[in-house]
């Protein structure tokens, strides 16, 4: 007893022992340790397996033993179970006693420190023998030695001992380890102290030649009597633990290979008659889980499955009776095929499980389909012709029965039966090959070669039976058919490859050492060069320019190369350095100064544009073995791109300090500008936008709230509008610009710019001109129009609805010389103002405040900016007004006078006479004053009776009128009075005049002779007295071609212009000659010929166009119309947005107009793109306008457009789900959803990318401009395309590494993941077949062989069709290959197949899954990781380490201290060292980089399965998704045409997975 509890108290006093018992059939404990209590264990409770992640069938089982990396008892711990019977109280109870302790790995030996006193009471029961050492006296006492050491003295001398037992009972190869563990001096080196442990284990002999795996303890501790330090040293059997260890992994690798061949595999208990799934089908599962026996589960199978004609003898050979009496009678392989209901069929196997026996009754039963085999087997004929086509030997070979069964052979080099005897293939083949690769032969028909390697490969040469000698590469490996077990062995004629080979090596050595030079420096120059300056020779090894490269071909000599290139590619600045420097007599000093043999010069080069950009010269001095310069590389890298960017970093630096100040002081006077005007509008803004969240259901309160919210906006923009001038004035930044102005066409501008305004508020506008004389003159047509529409603006909102409005111009007498001297009086018949308020009137933000205009928006700046823009033009501006009464504001302004006026029409005979109509005569006296400074006589009536009258009187005096002028009126019955003069007269040309105002009213065309617009001006009257006959033609054009049928929005843009400025300034006879779709360079148009024809028939009299760039491109040819042709043929030209009007005067600078704007573009291109690109750089976004999905704030954020989002979602998906671009555009279109263009004028009017009749017409460029953009990603992409010059308009595409790119600027629409998947499926254009389908696999299948995507094919008859896939070289006859035809119907069930064992192998075991998948694709675990850490430590050391050595030896050499040769000597050496370990650094660096990615890609798919746990059929979606691509390898045939064939399927970010049994 005392030894009993002796023995207890050890193990519990042991802390890295844990120990407990549990009940074998309840899993109750029974008793536990120490340690097992502290790790959460107690005796009465119930153990659960998973704990220590047993596997169940063995844990059952018993005497088991498994390693656990990770445990709730710690990481890298050894578990075993052992049964045993435990004594509870004098009953026996069948248990399971388990113990855990730390791993010893192989090869190492861990100290413990452990208490060890009264070990020795308890060690005879637990060891097999103990031997106890005293370390003081080397002395021994065996208490108890085991059966082999039974000869051994049971004490004496140790080391001497120690020395024979090692010799005599220790394993060879073990011995050092074993004395390296218990000699003396290791055991004083090692256990310096008591209670020290030592583990190890190590094999004993038991025979000559076999052994037995011993654990070997090693404890110390110190005799109490003599004070010694003694050791115990004992050990135990563990070769039962170890075979069973052995014996586990076999199994477990045995079953997973059975798993990879068989669809289902079971393991049947023979003894108790139960039944265990490892590999089990859907279908059956519901079988397997019944709890029933096996024979009755089984049964159940065969009767619902299988076809009867197969049941009853199915039945007896699955019986577990019958197969233990085949497994008693050595019958080791029960094999049956059948069919079952569906048709398919199978074929059953029953084998013994490893380690079968009476303990372990375990067979295992497995199904394999061989319906595949059966019905798709090609004819023997077609193997044979794709198998020669690639080989030129294959064999197969059955070691077993000594036969061959013969594929293919050559007859080149053998002469075989189709089947034979092995030894006669064997003869025939061994005289055939090369004498010193017969070894070969024998190698590869040894069946042990492949239980080590799955497969052989090599080369091998061969006589042929011309005695001439052929290269092969051969490839063997070990296959299963029906027949048993057979090697392959396949040869493929390598000769051409050989004599590539061959070639290869007899290239010069000098030619490869260029040729590798040249190599290692393409990637970092343009340009690379050898001077050999012992032949004096000049060599090209790598040149990217046509022009250097054809210059420079064929000279060899240096002086001569190198003069060439410097006269004709180098900047004269810098043409005399480079020749001197690199002269041949100068070469070698110009290496060799500082010491450094190289050398470094920055030049300005001439390249093949004509332009000089810099370049950095690298030249590098060659020695040979002696340390002599022999020659030199002469390198050029392009530098420009740095040295500009540079210098513009130093010009942007200074700017933008000169910015900074500049804007510190704006801002100040900025702010102090602003007040609570800012804030009313804003706030109407937002209350009126929170008050239609609310009422969204009602119409009418949201139109209510819109109409208010735009007038604020109105309201606050013109506000900025004068904040933003005011700050200018007062900055003294606001400047006037001088151009040539008509007062004509600057007064009817002003009419149609306010007369929406007037038709809003019913007011009438009546403008009389007085005295002008001088119509052209020189101003600010900008700063006058705001003069002009700050007081006509302020009149019509402060003059109550229906007012009557006035302007009065005047030209007055005196004006200084050169200019005129012009009165402009606007008078209202408004509110007025009170006379206090008068003298703030010009104040900034000063405003009446009455009741009257408190409901009137206003900034108070209008009145103000009119002032300081009226004082800058040096002229007066004067208000009269009174309450009630309205106002009056006259401004006075010296205009400067043109250098021209034109001189009144000669053509108009003074013997003409007009007659005005006028019913109000309101406009006659303006009419009868501009008829007379024409020398035309007029006179004016009021009625249409008066004109006849003299109109009749007229004619009898034989003085008859030429011209008649109705003035408009509402009331006028206009058709009446063209009838009633048209009867007087049928020679009387009548005129309408009209003001602006009615012009916009609706009147029919009565064909009047011309259209006068009122106010009348001298100018237009004598234009329209010389042009009413003539055409004005009206020119637009367009050079690029619209998608839609007829003319393009640009082209109707340029109409609406040009005939709106035709009838403001009242042209007639408008025709038009259109361009659509033609190039301005080219004069050849149709519509620009037809007004050239008319101008030389003397039809046209003016022609107008948009711009001087409408009319054409060529500058020469269009100065050739517009200063020879027109002014010949008496056209006026007018270019209306570039302000030319040939009418003006001479048009002497209209030739270089477009020159002078082509510099101005130039100059606000360089500084535009200058601005983008700071901005851009500093992740702010530089469009406007951002992507489809996005709307952007008033801060220039992104932010998501709820309406457009699910599109691009939609559109994301559908290509997921296997759709293209086209189908994509397609769908959208059928859906109706809107495009982007017609989203986009919706909302804004944009008319730039909007179709009329197309709105919901999606293109495919539109969806593949969406599906390829990164900013969905939450990306801002800034500089994705650029524009190659100023002259263009289409831009270009930048590479990826132009554009800058900045990560989570805005919330992502699309994730990383998938705009990344799409992208790869972007990649695999997948076009619909001829039956308008796309495949389900397109673009994801490649040949194994040749690695061409495969293509869709069907096969159709009239009873049948079948859709299969094969190789794409195979199809067009490209490349070398087979069909590898595979059935998309069986491709399909298998993909689905392995990605539900997948799927549900990762929602069961998600952590086992991960971290499988990081094994498989990390470089071999954690322990391998972290040595690849270290090594790579170590070597980014010794790198450093290696370059100080060659540093202190350069220095050596330059003090004398070692000579030339020995610095060149050791400094090789050490260059050589450093290189081979930057190599291995790489190395080591990638591998690591692989080991982090692995995790990464595994989280990654496992995001995807997570999505995918449920799922009952392989869609588009799900495949593409899961799936990056599916290898497929040509199948193969046993000699029965039974067909096999593998796919490889290569999942999403992990690549191929293999998993475990489960």
């Amino acid at each position: 007893m005392n030894s009993e509890r002796n023995v207890l108290k050890l193990i519990n006093d042991i802390s890295n022992l844990t120990l407990f018992v549990v009940d074998q059939s309840t899993l109750q404990i029974l008793y536990c340790n120490q340690t097992a209590a502290k790790a959460g264990f107690r005796r009465g409770v119930f153990y659960h397996p998973d704990t220590l992640s047993f596997d169940a069938v063995n844990f059952h089982q018993g005497d088991y033993q498994y390693f656990a990396e990770k445990s709730i008892l710690g990481s890298n711990v050894d578990v075993r179970v052992k049964r045993t019977l435990w004594d509870d109280e004098g009953r026996q109870i069948p248990a399971l006693a388990i113990s855990v302790t730390p791993h010893i790995f192989a090869g190492e030996v861990k100290i413990r420190h452990d208490h060890s006193k009264d070990l020795l009471q308890g060690i005879d029961v637990l060891f097999d023998e103990y031997v106890v050492i005293d370390l003081v006296d080397d002395r021994y006492i065996s208490p108890k030695l085991g059966p082999c050491a039974s000869a051994f003295p049971h004490a004496g001398d140790f080391t001497q001992a120690n020395d024979l037992y090692g010799k005599m009972l220790i394993h060879p190869e073990d011995r050092q380890k074993f004395w390296e563990l218990t000699s003396t001096k290791s055991l004083r080196q090692n256990m310096p102290q008591e209670n020290m442990h030592i583990v190890g284990e190590l094999r004993r002999l038991v025979a000559p030649d076999s052994f037995e795996w011993i654990e070997t303890h090693l404890v110390s501790t110190i005799d109490a009597q003599t004070g010694h330090l003694k050791v115990l040293w004992c050990y135990r059997n563990i070769e039962k633990q170890k075979q069973f260890e052995l014996s586990q992994r076999e199994q477990t690798a045995w079953i997973a290979q059975l798993s990879e061949e068989y669809y289902a595999v079971y393991l049947v208990n023979l003894s108790n008659n139960t039944l265990r799934g490892l590999r089990v089908p859907e279908q059956f599962k519901k079988i397997v889980h019944m709890e029933e026996c096996y024979d009755k589960q089984f049964s159940m199978y065969v009767n619902e499955f299988v076809d009867p004609k197969w049941q009853q003898t199915l039945l007896k050979i699955t019986n577990s009776t019958y197969i233990i009496d085949q497994f008693a009678n050595d019958n080791n392989r029960i094999e049956h095929i059948f069919k079952n209901k569906q048709g398919f069929w199978l074929s059953v196997k029953i084998i013994p499980a490893p380690g079968y026996s009476d303990a372990y009754p375990y067979a295992v039963l497995a199904f394999e389909d061989l319906t595949q085999k059966v019905e798709h087997s090609l004819s023997e004929k077609t193997a044979k012709m794709a198998v020669a086509h690639m080989y030129a030997l294959a064999i197969s070979v059955d070691m077993e029965h000594q036969g061959y069964n013969c594929i293919h052979y050559s007859e080149e080099i053998l002469s075989l039966q189709k089947r034979g005897r092995y030894r006669d293939f064997y003869a025939q083949f061994h005289q055939q090959l090369l004498d010193s690769d017969k070894a070969l032969l024998s190698g590869i028909f040894d069946a042990k070669l492949y239980s080590r390697q799955t497969y052989a490969e090599g080369e091998m040469r061969i006589w042929d039976k011309n005695k001439k000698l052929h290269y092969y590469t051969y490839y063997s490996t070990r296959i299963s058919t029906i027949e048993g077990e057979k090697i392959m062995l396949l040869l493929r004629n390598i000769d051409d490859k050989k004599q590539q080979e061959h070639e290869l090596a007899l290239l010069s050595a000098d030619r490869m050492r260029h040729h590798n030079i040249a190599n290692a420096l393409a990637e970092m120059y343009y340009a690379v060069y050898y001077v050999d300056l012992q032949e004096h020779r000049f060599y090209i090894l790598r040149l990217t320019e046509i022009i250097t490269a054809n210059m420079l071909k064929g000279l060899e000599d240096h002086t001569e190369a190198w003069t060439t290139f410097v006269n004709n590619f180098v900047h004269v600045k810098f043409r005399k350095q480079l020749s001197e420097a690199f002269a041949l007599e100068n070469i070698y000093t110009t290496l060799t100064q500082n010491n450094k043999n190289s050398v470094e010069i920055e030049l300005l080069r001439r390249f093949a544009n004509d332009k000089y950009e810099w370049v950095r010269l690298e030249a590098q001095a060659i020695k040979n073995t002696e340390g002599t310069i022999t020659g030199c590389v002469i390198a050029f890298r392009n530098i420009h791109t740095q040295k500009l960017a540079y210098e513009r970093q130093q010009q942007a630096l200074k700017a933008a300090l000169l910015s900074a100040e500049k804007a510190n002081t704006a801002k100040s006077a900025f702010l102090s500008n602003m007040s609570h005007d800012i804030r009313t509008p804003m706030n109407a803004i937002i209350g009126m936008t929170t008050i239609a969240q609310q009422y969204l259901h009602d119409p009418v309160r949201i139109n209510s709230c819109l109409s208010k919210i735009e007038l604020a906006s109105n309201h606050l923009l013109e506000l900025i509008n004068d904040i933003l001038d005011m700050s200018k004035i007062e900055s003294g930044k606001l400047s006037l610009k001088e151009s040539p102005l008509n007062l004509a066409e600057l007064i009817h501008n002003l009419i149609s710019l306010i007369n929406p305004q007037l038709k809003e508020h019913q007011h009438e506008l009546h403008v009389e001109t007085y005295n002008i004389s001088d119509e052209y003159l020189l101003g600010d047509t900008v700063r006058l129009n705001q003069i002009f529409t700050n007081i006509l603006s302020n009149s019509i909102k402060f003059t109550p609805r229906g007012g009557k409005l006035k302007l009065e111009i005047k030209q007055l007498t005196l004006a200084p010389t050169g200019y005129g001297h012009f009165r402009f009086v606007f008078s209202d018949n408004g509110i007025g103002m009170d006379q206090e308020f008068l003298p703030h009137l010009f104040t900034p933000f000063e405003r009446s405040q009455t009741s009257n205009t408190d409901s009137i928006e206003g900034t108070g700046l209008g009145m103000a900016i009119t002032k300081n823009i009226v004082d800058l033009m040096g002229g007066t501006i004067e208000v009269t007004s009174a309450a009630g009464s309205g106002t009056t504001f006259t401004v006075t302004l010296p205009l400067k006078l043109a250098d021209k006026q034109p001189v009144p029409v000669s053509a108009i005979h003074s013997e003409l006479q007009a007659l005005v109509i006028d019913h109000d005569q309101t406009y006659a006296s303006n009419i009868l004053q501009q008829l007379q400074q024409l020398q035309i006589t007029g006179q004016a009536v009021h009625s249409l009776k008066e004109a006849n009258n003299k109109l009749a009187a007229a004619i009898k005096t034989s003085n008859d009128y030429t011209t008649a002028i109705i003035v408009y009126n509402p009331q006028l019955d206009l058709e009446a009075m063209l009838n009633g003069l048209r009867q007087l007269s049928s020679t009387l040309k009548i005129a309408l005049a009209i003001t602006f105002s009615d012009l916009s009213q609706t009147i029919k065309d009565y064909s009047f002779d011309a259209l006068l617009i009122l106010p009348l001006f001298a100018t237009n009257l004598a234009q329209r007295q010389t042009t009413q006959q003539l055409i004005t033609a009206l020119y637009p054009r367009l050079s690029h071609e619209d998608e839609l049928q007829g003319e393009s929005n640009s082209i109707s843009n340029q109409k609406r212009i040009l005939e709106t400025y035709a009838k403001q300034n009242g042209f007639s006879n408008l025709r038009w000659y259109t361009d659509d779709g033609y190039s301005g360079a080219n004069f050849q148009r149709p519509g620009f010929q037809a007004m050239l024809a008319d101008i030389e028939a003397g039809k046209v009299g003016t022609v107008i166009v948009k711009d001087m760039s409408r009319l054409g491109r060529n500058y020469l040819q269009v100065g050739m119309y517009t200063e020879m042709i027109f002014p010949q043929k008496g056209v006026r030209f007018i270019a209306i947005n570039d302000g030319v009007d040939s009418a003006q005067g001479d048009n002497d600078f209209a030739p270089l107009r477009n020159i002078f704007n082509e510099w101005l573009v130039r100059d606000t291109s360089k500084k535009i793109k200058a601005v983008k690109r700071s901005k851009g750089m500093s992740g702010k976004p530089i469009t406007s306008k951002p992507v489809y999905g996005y709307l952007m704030d008033e801060d220039e954020n992104f932010i998501i457009d709820e309406e457009a989002a699910p599109v691009v979602k939609q559109i994301y998906n559908l290509c997921l789900a296997g759709n293209g671009p086209t189908k994509i555009a397609r769908m959208l279109t059928e859906q109706q959803i809107p495009t982007p263009g017609t989203l986009e004028y919706r909302r804004t009017g944009s008319t730039r990318r909007y179709h009329p009749g197309y709105e919901c017409k999606w293109a495919t460029n539109t969806v593949v401009h969406i599906l390829e953009n990164r900013e969905y990603t939450g990306c801002l992409v800034n500089f994705k395309t650029e524009k190659p010059s100023y002259k263009t308009k289409h831009s270009v595409e930048n590479p990826v590494e132009k554009q800058a790119i900045f990560p989570d600027h805005h919330e992502p629409i699309i994730d990383t993941e998938t705009w990344e998947r799409v992208q790869e499926l972007r990649k695999q254009r997948k076009r619909p077949n001829r039956y308008d389908e796309v495949g389900l696999f397109s673009g994801m299948l490649f040949c194994a062989d040749c690695g061409h995507v495969m293509y869709q094919q069907r096969y159709q008859n009239k009873t049948r069709k079948q859709d299969c896939y094969i190789c794409g070289s195979y199809k067009k006859r490209t490349r070398d290959c087979t069909a590898h035809f595979i059935r998309t119907d069986l491709l399909t069930a298998g993909v689905l197949s392995n990605l539900r064992q997948v799927t549900e192998y990762a929602a069961k075991h998600e952590s086992r899954f991960v971290k499988l998948l990081i094994q498989q694709n990390e470089i071999g675990g954690k322990r391998k990781t972290a040595a690849a850490t270290k090594q790579l430590e170590q070597a980014q050391e010794r790198i450093a380490e290696v370059s100080r050595i060659i540093k202190r030896l350069y220095e050596d050499n330059v003090n004398g201290k070692i000579s030339d040769e020995r610095f060149m000597e050791l400094s090789a050496d050490y260059e050589q060292e450093q290189r081979e370990l930057k190599d291995r650094a790489a190395a080591l660096q990638a591998e690591l980089d692989k080991s982090q990615a692995a995790t990464v890609n595994a989280e990654k798919f496992m995001g995807i399965v997570r999505k995918h746990l449920a799922f009952e059929e392989l869609t588009p979606t799900l495949l593409r998704e899961m799936i990056e691509k599916i290898v497929v390898h040509e199948c193969s045939y046993d000699e029965n045409g039974t067909r096999r064939q593998d796919i490889e399927i290569y999942y999403s970010f992990v690549g191929k997975i293999d998993l475990p049994e489960a």
